[in-house]
């Protein structure tokens, strides 16, 4: 009954920590816009995990975009990388926000394998093809090797 109530109560704790994070990544976003969120997160990454992450944007961008576009992609960012991490086992990350006359693109490349938890991909990839839709945006994932 002791180890249950334990794991009870450092799962609410992990919850608690992950709405927190939430929280100031969306501070973030909300005050210094979607750049310096995803310099954040790519800051974290380094800091956190340990490994490398490049980032490339377009600051004229992602300052043209809406506070719900920019709230989108940044999730997106932070669900794939966080995939790239704890499924894929990456050490080395690219976020890329760029575009052209077609449109906005998101990018997140890693050196990563493939996940381990095919249930967790699958979940993870409901999230961000959920999150792309309601920009009406296309989801494409490569595993390939080939970056777009």
């Amino acid at each position: 009954a002791q180890v249950e109530r334990l794991a009870q109560l450092v799962a609410a704790a992990v919850g608690t920590a992950r709405r927190m994070a939430q929280g100031v990544s969306g501070f973030v976003l909300h005050h210094g816009g979607l750049e310096l969120a995803l310099r954040e997160l790519a800051a974290d990454c380094e800091r956190r995990d340990g490994v490398e992450c490049a980032l490339r944007v377009v600051p004229e961008l992602a300052r043209g975009l809406s506070d719900e576009q920019a709230y989108h992609l940044f999730r997106i960012a932070q669900e794939a990388t966080a995939g790239a991490l704890r499924h894929a086992g990456a050490r080395r990350l690219a976020i890329a926000l760029d575009g052209d006359a077609e449109g906005v693109r998101l990018a997140v490349v890693h050196d990563g394998g493939g996940a381990a938890d095919g249930a967790r991909l699958a979940e993870a990839r409901r999230l961000i093809g959920h999150r792309a839709g309601l920009l009406g945006a296309a989801l494409r994932i490569r595993t390939d090797g080939v970056r777009e």
